[in-house]
């Protein structure tokens, strides 16, 4: 997404009202995975869109934007988005396909962390359940220390079992 339509995007979201803000914001966050709470804590317009596009990739931050513009009832700023967003409709239009190279590394950035985290994950939980698996079986635990009660030097007497 060039920075033409972020800042379309960025446009229709300053109509919104400070409470259409917030439940804008309740909507991406609760049903969309990449957007959390702490993403949206204090958050103005501008990081909106920024999060969106990072999370979302240009075509699904305005999708998903006229989702919600529709359930919060501001299908006028759907209107307005999709006349802005139609192909054709700027002189820019030749440029669209074209992407920030910010914007990309970002997405990237946000896509690689993803990854490595759940790699991470699984690789500790692998870990654990060798662990316990190793220990659960009989053969497999470390042998007890038997001691000869006969004798008063233990140190001499003391054999693995």
């Amino acid at each position: 997404m060039m920075a033409y339509d972020k800042e379309r995007l960025n446009d229709i979201l300053k109509e919104l009202k400070k409470e259409e803000l917030k439940e804008f914001q309740w909507h991406l966050k609760n049903h969309h995975g990449c957007i959390t709470t702490s993403d949206m804590e204090d958050a103005d317009q501008l990081t909106t869109v920024d999060k969106m596009v990072a999370c979302f990739g240009p075509e699904e931050a305005v999708k998903i934007t006229v989702g919600i513009l529709e359930k919060i009832h501001r299908k006028d700023l759907v209107e307005q988005l999709e006349n802005k967003h139609k192909p054709g409709s700027t002189s820019e239009s030749s440029k669209a396909s074209l992407f920030d190279d910010k914007e990309i590394s970002l997405r990237l950035k946000n896509k690689l962390k993803q990854d490595y985290k759940q790699i991470l994950i699984d690789t500790l939980s692998e870990r654990i359940q060798s662990f316990n698996y190793g220990y659960s079986e009989r053969k497999n635990r470390p042998s007890g220390v038997k001691i000869d009660d006969g004798s008063k030097d233990l140190g001499l007497n003391a054999i693995q079992s």
